[in-house]
């Protein structure tokens, strides 16, 4: 069995359910050691595997050194890459990373000066740091969504370093064709880019139906705040486990997922392919073109609150219910993890 030693940030926040579900579907064939630079603030307990927290790079390396990895791997090319990039250059082990959304959504272009590539780019500046490893030998290479290859390309990144992926889906956990409840669901973490706001503001628009809002930490007590002023259009839970998960989403009709159009700063969030999987119609708005591959045939993108509170009125179409079903499947994590593993297979 390879040894793999993963490099995390906040493992095992609620929200970020991809890497249990990466790391379950390699155990048999792979010993992990788990490292979390920091302690989750809403942690995903009944989900977890063992994991150790420490925010020391020199308690990391000796750690690591001990444990004698083949591969060194990690999330997010966000501003903690660097501790996995000056792991792997003092282990001379090879380093593989799974970026996300936001890490590879920055809000605005920064134009940064590389000598090695002689020319400006856009990029985040976390990329920017590492961009000279990034190109090196030791990065084996980044799953991405397709959609930012182009941008991570732009950002200086080697298109043969980039491989396109979909969400990291745990498919048989959420796969249930069995009748759905009623009423409409959103959920995750309560950040500006959700905008949970104008969830509650479709709720005062549908009064007839039954609004539900899991929302995890962040911004929870403004959302709150604010559906008290409106009279509580929409009912907010606490953070729920993810094994607790797929009976919420078989409880809905519909799944909203609301995003600030302005900063577009959502990606290919899993929850959608968790909500299809579950046989529950879907809308998400028209923040970039490629949101119409992550929906497929079994989704609606709106342009505005209006139109979701028309789509949402309606039943469900039962063809696209069972297209839904089908379109998860591309997103699960057994017919996609070989694209990481193959990587691990070069060393």
């Amino acid at each position: 069995m390879s040894r793999i030693t993963y490099i995390l940030y906040q493992y095992p926040q609620l929200s970020e359910s991809y890497a249990s579900t990466e790391m379950r579907s390699i155990l048999d064939k792979h010993d992990i050691d788990i490292i979390s630079l920091v302690a989750a603030d809403v942690a995903n307990k009944d989900d977890a595997l063992p994991f150790t927290v420490i925010d020391n790079e020199a308690e990391i390396l000796n750690r690591t050194r001990a444990f004698k990895p083949d591969i060194i791997h990690t999330h997010w090319l966000g501003p903690r890459l660097k501790v996995s990039v000056n792991l792997s250059k003092a282990l001379d082990v090879p380093l593989t990373i799974r970026a996300h959304s936001f890490d590879v959504l920055w809000p605005k272009p920064r134009r940064r000066w590389y000598q090695s590539a002689s020319k400006f780019v856009d990029t985040s500046s976390a990329i920017a740091e590492n961009l000279d490893f990034l190109c090196s030998e030791l990065c084996l290479g980044i799953l991405t969504f397709p959609f930012s290859v182009q941008r991570l390309i732009g950002a200086g990144i080697p298109e043969n370093k980039l491989i396109p992926c979909r969400p990291v889906l745990n498919f048989d956990r959420f796969y249930d064709e069995s009748p759905n409840g009623s009423g409409v669901l959103n959920c995750g973490a309560a950040l500006p880019k959700k905008d949970f706001i104008a969830y509650l503001e479709l709720a005062q628009l549908v009064p007839d139906k039954h609004f539900d809002l899991y929302s995890i930490g962040y911004d929870t007590e403004k959302i709150v705040h604010r559906n008290n002023e409106l009279n509580r259009p929409v009912t907010i839970f606490p953070p729920v486990q993810q094994i607790d998960m797929p009976a919420i989403y078989k409880s809905h009709e519909w799944f909203v997922y609301t995003a600030n159009l302005s900063l577009g700063t959502v990606g290919w969030p899993v929850s959608i392919s968790e909500a299809q999987a579950s046989g529950v119609g879907v809308c998400m708005p028209n923040i970039r073109p490629d949101i119409k591959e992550l929906l497929g045939p079994a989704g609606y993108i709106y342009n505005s609150i209006d139109e979701v509170a028309e789509i949402i009125r309606q039943p469900y179409p039962d063809h696209m219910r069972q297209a839904g079903f089908e379109h998860a499947k591309l997103s699960d994590i057994k017919n996609h993890i070989h694209l990481l593993t193959d990587l691990w297979k070069k060393v």
